[in-house]
């Protein structure tokens, strides 16, 4: 896959979540990935289970935190061009995708798999997330705290 950077304004991203072309995009990704998994068994009553693609819990509809959702993989904020590139969409769990927002993705799935460690820091009442990365750079992520217990 491509990628393409392109900046867009929040009231841009705003229009498209709301847009028609956001929902079908929605729609024909979970067909294509049930279909898909239906035929790699072979059974058409077959119903897959799927994980997060960030944490790899299993996603649940019974679940608020678990419910399946999906994710821009690339962050429109920074990828405006690929909001409609399936191949950037991934399914995720509400919980990944509401804490991610437009974290750098890469940095996101080391954090859930624990392979980098994620500091808390206290900034006017939020807490913000800094990653250490080898180089000594550092990525800032401001989450709410009702989100904070699930991040590693």
């Amino acid at each position: 896959m491509k990628v393409i950077k392109g900046k867009s304004t929040l009231q841009q991203r705003e229009d498209f979540y709301s847009s028609t072309e956001w929902a079908c995009l929605r729609s024909e990704y979970w067909s294509d990935l049930y279909r898909e998994e239906r035929d790699m068994v072979g059974d058409r009553n077959y119903e897959p289970v799927f994980n997060c693609t960030y944490c790899e819990r299993e996603l649940s509809t019974c679940s608020d935190d678990l419910f399946p959702t999906l994710d821009h993989f690339y962050p429109l904020h920074s990828h405006f061009p690929m909001r409609l590139d399936h191949k950037n969409v991934v399914p995720c769990c509400k919980q990944c995708n509401q804490i991610k927002g437009g974290m750098n993705p890469k940095v996101w799935v080391a954090a859930c798999r624990g392979k980098i460690k994620l500091i808390r820091v206290h900034r006017g009442g939020k807490i913000v997330l800094r990653v250490s990365h080898s180089k000594g750079s550092q990525q800032a992520k401001t989450i709410e705290r009702k989100h904070f217990k699930m991040v590693k």
